[in-house]
């Protein structure tokens, strides 16, 4: 689990379901959970979406591919970012929440 501040561009997303491709979370964001979060895949970045695509990635970089740089995501056009806090996984529960 993590916890950031959010920046607008998410805040946009999360209210609104606005697009924006993919956005830079704040640097300001650590984990709070009880399993510390996979340093390769610390979130960094959020796919928020474009077009009809209209799934999200937290990534530990922007598109570059793969489980191990994956936090959590719901990206369905590829199988690349199939992952949970840096490990292969297609079947976690993914919450998403904010106050």
């Amino acid at each position: 689990m993590v916890k950031f501040p959010i920046n607008n561009a998410v805040y946009q997303w999360l209210t609104g379901g606005t697009q924006n491709g993919w956005v830079s979370l704040p640097t300001t964001a650590s984990s709070i959970g009880v399993t510390p979060v996979n340093p390769n895949a610390f979130p960094r970045m959020l796919w928020t979406g474009a077009g009809a695509n209209a799934s999200f990635i937290f990534n530990s970089q922007d598109l570059v591919g793969g489980a191990q740089f994956t936090f959590a995501a719901s990206y369905n056009f590829q199988n690349v970012f199939d992952g949970c806090n840096g490990l292969a996984d297609t079947s976690s529960v993914v919450r998403v929440l904010y106050r």
